[in-house]
């Protein structure tokens, strides 16, 4: 395992992660223009668990307030979880055929309309997070288990076009990460197919920390991106990425 590799992949990983651009649909990307291949179950643990330590670091607070009574949040952070984990629960290995890359381009297109989107809608959304809004982002995180549709960005749409304000969204689709990605790493570690050893420690420790940096750079400037309500930078890249994808794919 290359320190290289772990470090490319860890800080495509942490920024895609947490930007509107989709992770999967890049790490598709980058298999094909470099020739990696991210066929290490154990690596792609590694560095969802570098993700989750970023998003846990910059929403620590927020996090904490789940536990405490009413316990609203809680309640609406599992009811948004339940989509994604249903399709991860009863399509399983079924998702994978959606990984050759036919439907990249088309995509990176639908998450650019999205974000699009979002910035009009983000104008006049000034409710506070309840159940419409929950459901519906629940909903458009398990759609963004096709690779290409960012789950970030169609998440944060979801809220503020069912009128959610957007800072609020956009803390609560961070909160939606935990238990996905946490899901996901225990899964993977469940599953048995992990392979750490003396050899690979130190490309995977690496990995990790590039997917901790980038995640948390990643996060602070989504933010940023949300306060200005300036999303267009983000369509730009998707539209160039979808002609990519068309042209290598």
């Amino acid at each position: 395992m290359d320190i290289l590799k772990c470090v490319v992949l860890g800080a495509v990983q942490g920024l895609t992660e947490f930007l509107p651009v989709s992770s999967s649909g890049h790490i598709i990307l980058l298999q094909k223009i470099l020739g990696f291949q991210f066929d290490s179950v154990t690596l792609a643990l590694v560095l969802h668990a570098g993700t989750l330590l970023s998003v846990l670091t910059v929403f620590f607070g927020d996090f904490l307030r789940l536990f405490k009574p009413p316990f609203k949040k809680l309640f609406l952070l599992v009811l948004a979880t339940l989509p994604a984990a249903a399709v991860g629960f009863f399509w399983g290995d079924g998702i994978s055929v959606l990984f050759d890359g036919k439907l990249l381009g088309f995509a990176f297109l639908f998450t650019a309309a999205l974000i699009s989107l979002t910035r009009i809608f983000a104008k006049t959304s000034s409710s506070q997070l309840g159940l419409k809004q929950s459901v519906a982002m629940g909903l458009f995180q398990a759609i963004a288990v096709v690779p290409g549709v960012s789950r970030s960005g169609s998440t944060v749409f979801a809220g503020v076009a069912f009128g959610g304000e957007r800072k609020e969204v956009v803390s609560f689709s961070f909160l939606m990460s935990i238990p996905v990605i946490a899901g996901g790493c225990l899964f993977s570690f469940i599953g048995g197919k992990l392979t750490f050893s003396g050899e690979n420690f130190l490309p995977l420790l690496f990995g990790f920390l590039s997917a901790a940096l980038f995640g948390f750079f990643a996060i602070k400037l989504f933010l940023k991106t949300v306060r200005a309500n300036n999303f267009s930078p983000f369509c730009i890249y998707l539209i160039v990425a979808a002609a990519l994808s068309f042209f290598i794919m």
